[in-house]
């Protein structure tokens, strides 16, 4: 089992992403908003960290940050 192991982590949401699919800052924007739309992801469900999901997901936190504002902003519209 790795050092960094997430399998009894208790985080609101644990996307599971194909890593292949590029860029991979919209793939993880696009689970995030599949999840919101098919009820994974409840109203009032406060998300994990950005530092919290980029480590549960090997990503760099930068990714994980443009993917988060890369929604927001299609909320925006």
């Amino acid at each position: 089992m790795p050092f960094n192991s997430f399998d009894d982590y208790p985080m609101s949401w644990k996307p599971t992403m194909d890593k292949t699919r590029k860029p991979i800052y919209k793939a993880l924007a696009r689970q995030l908003q599949q999840d919101i739309l098919t009820g994974v992801l409840l109203p009032g469900t406060k998300l994990p960290s950005q530092r919290e999901l980029a480590d549960f997901l090997d990503l760099n936190l930068s990714t994980v940050s443009k993917a988060f504002k890369m929604w927001i902003r299609s909320r925006s519209i």
